[in-house]
Order: structure tokens, then C-alpha cells, then sequence
């Protein structure tokens, strides 16, 4: 990996973390309830489970031979656990 593509993957890494750091800081300020500031976090962390179940889905696709067989089977239950929390986690709050 080039250096510049160093630089970028650390500037995707921390900007990934912006949508949580302006959760906490529209409810510092209060513009958001904290059941609101809750739910964005919540719904930004099942994202990112399911963007990194993704993740492991292309490691066993391009890297069949050195991968375990089930992480095919525990990346997608670990998304579907993700957004299940969601719809979990809504319905006790109706």
C-alpha cells in the first residue's frame, strides 16, 4: 500500500466515526433527545456490522482456500442480528 493510499484509508477510517461524533455533539447541544441520539447510534452500528459482514462475504469469495467455512454463516448472522436489534429495539419503544 502507497503511502497516499495510507493517508486515505486513515481519512476513511476516521470519518467513518463522524456520524457518532455528531450524534454526541447534537446532544450535547441539545438538538436531538437522547432517545433520538440513541437511535442514529444504534442504526450507524448495525451499518457498519453489515458493511463489515460484507466484508468478510468478499474475503471468503476471493480467499476461499485460506477461510473458514462458516464465515459465511456468521457474517450474515451477525448482520441479521444487527438490523434484528433495530427492529427489536423499536418495537419496545413504540
Amino acid at each position: 500500500m502507497t503511502h497516499g493510499q495510507q493517508r486515505l484509508a486513515q481519512g476513511l477510517t476516521y470519518a467513518g466515526a463522524l456520524p457518532l461524533v455528531l450524534a454526541a455533539l447534537a446532544l450535547t447541544l441539545g438538538y436531538v433527545s437522547p432517545a433520538d441520539a440513541t437511535w442514529l447510534c444504534m442504526t450507524y452500528s448495525a451499518i457498519i456490522l453489515s458493511f463489515l459482514s460484507g466484508i468478510h462475504w468478499a474475503c471468503f469469495l476471493f480467499f476461499a482456500v485460506q477461510c473458514p467455512r462458516n464465515l459465511l454463516l456468521t457474517s450474515n448472522i451477525v448482520a441479521l442480528l444487527a438490523w434484528l436489534s433495530l427492529l427489536v429495539r423499536d418495537s419496545t419503544c413504540a
